[in-house]
């Protein structure tokens, strides 16, 4: 039976991706997004700066979800899904300057993806954005309001100064203070300053920890600012690199005139490949990596890779990032292939179901009796950030290390990682 290699941007995707590119609005909003994006980038460090581009996402953000609203009572496709996408867009901003602010600090901000998601923004955000002016007036801190962001789930504001950081949660009307809900989400808010004071928590599972490693992470950033300036002159918009034995990058420029004749896939006979295209997170964003608008380039490249007007195309080979363990004294033990008919299956299930079907996926960091499972997702700092293999193979080493520390072989620890000192290489 034919094996199935997985990819996240089908041809359906593009093409809907293109009608969206064209559209009026989108097109009509496509400045006054790259405007946001280089004040939220130009603004780093100064608190007024960064509540003043706050305050203009979420005035946009708002008519954004009325044109949702609208288009989808229209059962307008097009417009419904454009008003998505700018909302997306949005929110990529917000969540670059969320990791800016924070200083790159990437277990952090993994924590704070760990809680339920914040659904359609109302007219409450208002009060946290004058609390939030009031304080960065009266303090000089900065100010990060949480609703506007994929990943800032606990409380409502986020302050940060001399980089110390800390969260509120803002209660009006009859969500007092004084109510169960409240006195819940204080607690909450209370046991996440503990970890991320202590660095360890027990849970019902067993222990999670924090952990910066020491390592010198490395990235292919350099060769994929090439890959993208190549693609550019092409006439045909297209530009293939191998950047590794596991990893090979198609770039790709949408608006392109001429249509690139078609290539073989990369790993095309291969039983474990992973592709993966940046536009599939303007479908569902990824929490937990590092946002397209933190990395090394310019302006307009980065805003490129957030709307998807450049496409990255990876393909991932986990039988090759197999040899890479070994080289570490480690074994990476893969799943099942994934055959045509477990696709079929993937496409029917409910989401509940589609979320079973995915654990099956997960793999095994393992050095003899001590175990780290790992879904795919682990290695997204791989084919989404770019970052070469042996800074996240390393960082596994060290979470063996830390388990045969402890004694733990049971693999019901939880680790939120940090790749040394990230500050070097995202802007």
């Amino acid at each position: 039976m034919k094996r199935f290699v997985s990819d996240t941007a089908s041809k359906l995707d593009t093409e809907l991706w293109f009608k969206v590119l064209q559209s009026d609005y989108y097109q009509q909003m496509y400045t006054p997004l790259f405007d946001l994006f280089c004040a939220t980038r130009a603004a780093h460090g100064n608190p007024q700066e960064i509540l003043d581009a706050q305050l203009k996402a979420y005035a946009m953000l708002l008519v954004f979800q009325q044109e949702c609203t609208q288009c989808n009572t229209e059962q307008d496709i097009i417009g419904s899904t454009t008003a998505k996408r700018l909302i997306h867009i949005l929110k990529q901003i917000i969540d670059s300057l969320a990791w800016r602010e924070l200083g790159f600090d990437r277990k952090v901000l993994q924590v704070l993806t760990d809680h339920h998601k914040t659904g359609y923004i109302d007219d409450t955000v208002r009060a946290d954005l004058a609390w939030a002016q009031l304080i960065t007036e009266r303090y000089g801190v900065t100010v990060l309001i949480n609703d506007l962001s994929n990943l800032l789930l606990y409380g409502d504001l986020t302050f940060i100064k001399n980089g110390e950081f800390d969260f509120q949660e803002m209660k009006y009307g009859k969500a007092t203070s004084q109510n169960k809900r409240a006195i819940r989400q204080r607690k909450k808010l209370e046991q996440l300053r503990q970890f991320l004071k202590m660095g360890v928590r027990v849970t019902e599972e067993g222990r999670d920890f924090l952990l910066q490693t020491n390592t010198t992470a490395q990235t292919y950033h350099t060769a994929l600012a090439e890959s993208i300036d190549q693609a550019k002159k092409s006439k045909y918009g297209h530009y293939r690199r191998i950047l590794s034995d596991c990893l090979v990058v198609d770039t790709v420029q949408m608006k392109a005139q001429i249509v690139s004749p078609p290539l073989p896939p990369p790993f095309e006979t291969e039983d474990y490949v992973f592709r993966f295209s940046n536009i599939g997170i303007l479908y569902q964003p990824i929490q937990r990596v590092a946002p397209y608008g933190i990395f090394p380039f310019d302006d307009h490249t980065c805003f490129d890779l957030i709307t998807g007007e450049i496409s990255i195309r990876a393909a991932f080979n986990l039988r090759s990032l197999q040899k890479h363990y070994q080289q570490f004294g480690l074994t990476l033990d893969l799943y099942p292939p994934v055959t045509e008919n477990d696709m079929k299956e993937y496409q029917s299930a409910t989401m509940g179901e589609k979320r079973k079907l995915l654990s099956r996926l997960n793999v095994l960091v393992k050095d003899g009796p001590y175990t780290l499972p790992c879904h795919l997702a682990h290695f997204c700092p791989i084919f989404v950030e770019f970052l070469q293999e042996e800074t996240v193979v390393e960082a596994d080493r060290q979470q063996i290390n830390l388990l045969k520390a402890s004694n733990i072989t049971e693999g019901t620890t939880g680790f939120y990682v940090g790749y040394g000192n990230e500050r070097r290489f995202w802007r």
